[in-house]
């Protein structure tokens, strides 16, 4: 009898043992199956009591780690009719392989027999007190995680100095997924695979190689000093953090190599964003609630490059700067941006810009990438530089104090213009003469600034507006608040389209003089074309005045001949005038002359003021001009190497006059004509 209950309580206790949560250390058996007893053994076993060797349970938690069995790569499989692992928990689908796992300085692998290219399913449950944490270098190669939460106070995911996916080829099998409760904590580590999103994340001095970057809606999420990029070879990047999210972040970087579609959903991304597609797809701003949308913000630089499009949809904030990089050789030119249409007319013709290509419209816009706002907020300075001018529907500069932005090219606004705090800042180039145009009402609220700068060349920003151009300053301030135009720059306001279609410039060399040709397809009320020059693309100075047509719906060719070519590029553009004073400017064609001529002299006829160019002598020059008498009516001295100069005529009488060039060997006499 007592032999009877000796036996009997032996195997109550070893029933409770074996129910009861133990820690198995894998410690390899040359079998790939977890359920090979073999392959695990208990650690930190009672004293005196000899370690347990079995299969894990759901009951149990579970060790691998090289620094205490030697193994370096550990790889489990299951079957083909249970393609699952289940950690924490138990379900229909698929063995439980333990309640928790944890991984160090190991790479691991799970798949399904038969499949050793594909990753096997493994579900976290921390409703059971399930966990993973990989840590001290350890991998991840095959094996896609979800994550289906259940604890608060269990985050069910860490990787800690480790990587999860980048070792291995089949990217698609190495996926993160977390259902809304979950929670995964990714530190100093890197992940690769086509999918991470759901749940709440802590990311800190990471790195996300990935497709598909989306947070859970109403989610806790902090990312540090990170990058989320797509894929090497992957399609694109979607980024997007979940709304109503309690999101925090600093120094992350969001880069596609591909397209990008980027939503914050209200939340503000602390970095700087950057589409690096040479040639590829677009850049999108998403909504992913159209019904509640909100705007997309970014504090920091958002930068594109070679970008088909860079499609708004929905309102975009960014306190950086906003850069389009694109390589010349690869287009016509460095105009290589999509254009925007005011009253019927592209803003880009309106404003003398000749882009590439491009098919935004805002006039009739179907496709809900027209209208969009876009907002300039913090107290550092922004700039814009794009290549072209940028189109925006609403521009709002609320810069905090006296902060600027500042635009390298021209800025179009089809909507309204808000500036409400800091400042606007104009600054020239001869490319194009409206620095900013906006079709509808520019509001510069107190304490906000509009400065119109003026560049060393002597070239003044110039403005046009098609509403009301209201400042609510009372004295402008050209610091910071108020209307500011200290340099004189034109502002025009105009209701409707500016004049003249410009069909064509094209220029030849032929004979020694260089051939301009124009054409123009329609023109209202267009008095005359001015023919301006440079010898660089920059300080152009007019040359001729060709007449109009004025008022006329038909096809008309016009054509001047420059006699003032020097071995050089020569540079021109055509300044088109209306009757009304109102101007634009064409593009710029540069034309090579390879002639020798010793001095050219231009513009003839003169009214103002003449302009010479020479080659550099090695001597002094002497210049007489003199009047049909042969009287000398000016005289001047150039120092040796001098290439170019000018001389004041305005206070010439009209008539025909000489001018003698005397340098060394060389005598030279033209003539020119006051008008």
């Amino acid at each position: 009898m007592k032999r009877l209950l000796i036996a009997v309580a032996c195997l109550q206790i070893a029933a409770c043992l074996h129910s009861q949560g133990i820690t198995l250390l894998y410690k390899g058996g040359g079998s790939l199956n977890f359920k090979d007893p073999a392959n695990w053994i208990q650690i930190n076993a009672p004293q005196g009591q000899t370690p347990i060797q079995r299969a894990p349970t759901a009951l149990d938690d579970v060790i691998i780690s090289q620094a205490l069995s030697g193994i370096s790569s550990v790889a489990f499989q299951t079957d083909d009719k249970n393609p699952d692992f289940n950690i924490g928990g138990s379900s229909s689908s698929g063995p439980s392989l333990c309640r928790s796992m944890h991984v160090s300085n190991t790479d691991i692998n799970f798949y399904p027999v038969n499949f050793v290219d594909m990753g096997a399913f493994v579900n976290v449950y921390t409703s059971n007190g399930g966990f993973v944490i990989l840590d001290s270098g350890s991998n991840v190669g095959l094996g896609v995680f979800q994550l289906h939460g259940g604890n608060p106070a269990i985050a069910d995911l860490q990787i800690i100095n480790s990587t999860f996916g980048v070792l291995t080829d089949y990217t698609d099998y190495a996926d993160i997924y977390m259902d809304s409760s979950s929670k995964a904590r990714i530190v100093s580590s890197s992940f690769g695979g086509m999918s991470f999103g759901g749940g709440s994340l802590y990311a800190e001095n990471s790195t996300f190689n990935t497709d598909g970057f989306t947070l859970a809606d109403n989610s806790s999420d902090t990312i540090l000093s990170t990058t989320i990029e797509d894929v090497a070879n992957g399609g694109y990047l979607r980024f997007f953090i979940g709304r109503n999210s309690n999101f925090v972040s600093s120094n992350v970087t969001v880069k596609a190599n591909s397209n990008l579609e980027f939503g914050t959903s209200g939340s503000m991304l602390n970095g700087n964003v950057s589409s690096l597609s040479y040639g590829g797809g677009p850049f999108s701003f998403i909504q992913e609630d159209q019904a509640n949308p909100l705007p997309n913000i970014i504090n920091g630089n958002l930068t594109v490059v070679e970008n088909e499009a860079l499609g708004f949809n929905g309102d975009v904030k960014i306190s950086g700067d906003l850069i389009f990089l694109t390589i010349d050789e690869l287009h016509d030119g460095p105009s290589y941006v999509a254009p925007v249409i005011i009253n019927g007319q592209d803003a880009f013709d309106v404003g003398g810009v000749y882009n590439f290509e491009g098919s935004l419209s805002v006039t009739g816009c179907a496709n809900n990438y027209c209208h969009y706002k876009l907002e300039f907020f913090g107290n550092t300075n922004s700039n814009i530089s794009w290549p072209g001018g940028f189109p925006v529907d609403t521009l709002v500069i609320n810069k905090t104090g006296c902060a600027k932005v500042n635009i390298d090219s021209s800025l179009y606004v089809s909507g309204a213009t808000r500036i409400e705090s800091g400042q606007l800042v104009l600054n020239p180039n001869d490319d194009h003469p409206y620095k900013f145009l906006c079709a509808g009402n520019v509001d510069i609220a107190q304490g906000g600034g509009l400065f119109l700068r003026r560049d060393a060349a002597g070239v003044v920003a110039n403005m046009a507006v098609g509403g009301t151009l209201t400042d609510h300053n009372s004295t402008p301030d050209s610091t910071c608040a108020g209307l500011s135009n200290p340099y004189d720059g034109r502002i025009t306001l105009f209701d409707g389209p500016l004049p003249l279609t410009l069909l064509d410039l094209s220029g030849r060399y032929s004979s020694n003089t260089i051939v301009l040709s124009w054409s123009t397809e329609r023109e209202i009320n267009t008095k005359y074309f001015t023919v301006e020059k440079s010898f660089e693309p920059q300080s152009f100075f007019p040359i001729t005045n060709v007449p109009a047509s004025g008022s006329t719906q038909e096809t008309n060719n016009y054509k001047y001949t420059d006699n003032s070519s020097l071995q050089a590029i020569n540079y021109y553009r055509l300044k088109m005038v209306d009757a009304d004073g109102r101007f634009t400017y064409s593009k710029i064609i540069a034309i090579a002359a390879p002639v020798k001529n010793a001095v050219v002299v231009f513009p003839n006829p003169v009214n103002n003021k003449l302009f010479i160019r020479m080659a550099g002598f090695t001597s002094p020059m002497e210049i007489i001009i003199a009047d049909a008498k042969g009287v000398c009516v000016k005289k001047l001295e150039l120092k040796a190497g001098t290439t170019e100069t000018s001389i004041n005529t305005s206070d010439l009488p009209a008539g025909v006059y000489s001018i003698s060039f005397q340098s060394g060997l060389l005598k030279n006499t033209q003539q020119f004509i006051k008008e």
